[in-house]
């Protein structure tokens, strides 16, 4: 391996690199971390790690949310449509 003559990058400067590669949707946690003076490659992993998996329960917590109110419309308006037929045949 041919050295360049610069000199090897260190921990924290991999670690601002990484960070400089995430979305601005993500700039909250870049601050948050680039403001932590112990700053390290594997501390910014496991915190894209971390919020990833927070995001994907949230989205799983929302779907099944809206799939139980749309089973609750369902089963409301079999009720009320049970109710109609049966007085119906009252009738």
């Amino acid at each position: 391996m041919q050295d360049s003559g610069l000199p090897p990058f260190n921990d924290k400067l991999k670690a601002i690199f990484l960070l400089m590669t995430l979305p601005n949707s993500w700039e909250t946690l870049v601050v948050s971390l680039s403001n932590n003076p112990n700053l390290t490659v594997d501390g910014v992993k496991g915190s894209i790690l971390n919020k990833e998996i927070r995001r994907k329960l949230v989205e799983r917590e929302v779907v099944q949310s809206m799939w139980l109110e749309e089973e609750q419309k369902r089963k409301v308006k079999m009720y009320k449509g049970t109710g109609a037929k049966a007085k119906a045949r009252l009738k």
